[in-house]
């Protein structure tokens, strides 16, 4: 028997086979596949749904290249809060205690730097030495 799936269904699908992005990546991941592949192409085979006009790859496409577009919006006051306080403050803390150790500073202690900072961010957002265009695009509109 086929049935029609609704939005909820395929997007139960899409939160299974991806995890750990905002809603509001996972909300444009959803609206990307249901444009991609309509309703009316999905069929429950098993207890998966598959379209027959939206292929594995072609889905995992639309899911990198929605969820890195539909990052959060750039505000360092949102960024800032979903960053644990106590990871933060031993981060600036080591990073103090290293930096102000040493008589020189040379470009490794950048890259550990970036290192260290990555470590505490929220994973949501890019890393501080991600040589991506968008990443670079992302902190560039990063406003206080």
């Amino acid at each position: 028997m086929s049935t029609t799936p609704t939005r909820d269904d395929i997007a139960t699908h899409v939160e299974q086979a991806v995890d750990e992005l905002t809603e509001q990546q996972l909300n444009a991941v959803i609206d990307a596949v249901i444009d991609a592949a309509p309703l009316d192409t999905w069929t429950l085979v098993g207890l998966d749904w598959r379209s027959s006009v939206l292929d594995t790859d072609q889905f995992w496409e639309i899911v990198e290249r929605v969820a890195e577009n539909a990052l959060p919006l750039p505000d360092l006051s949102a960024i800032a809060d979903m960053i644990d306080a106590t990871r933060a403050r031993r981060t600036l803390v080591l990073i103090a205690s290293v930096l102000g150790s040493r008589t020189e500073w040379d470009t490794s202690n950048l890259e550990w730097i970036a290192m260290v900072v990555n470590r505490a961010i929220p994973e949501t957002v890019p890393a501080v030495d991600d040589p991506s265009e968008s990443a670079i695009a992302f902190w560039r509109e990063v406003q206080p």
